[in-house]
């Protein structure tokens, strides 16, 4: 079963990072540079974004948000990314 429902800090700031990064998709790695951490550090955090249905993963290394243009609602959403 899929856990529904809101989000935890670290899924915020995963999201927030993403939108940072791209419009479009994005490089996971990338994700987790600007988070200051290692990629398979954060790889948790993107798994559950993928079981909520937030993200997926278009291509090998590659994470996109499933709702169109959600990467301006989290830029609005969350100004500027959380200290680290």
């Amino acid at each position: 079963m899929v856990k529904t429902g809101s989000t935890s800090d670290a899924e915020r700031a995963y999201t927030r990072a993403m939108a940072k990064a791209s419009s479009s998709a994005v490089r996971t790695s990338e994700v987790a540079t600007i988070l200051g951490k290692r990629p398979n550090g954060v790889g948790p955090v993107r798994d559950v974004l993928i079981n909520k249905s937030l993200c997926y993963l278009p291509r090998y290394g590659e994470i996109a948000f499933t709702v169109p243009l959600f990467d301006g609602y989290m830029k609005r959403w969350i100004p500027s990314l959380p200290a680290r």
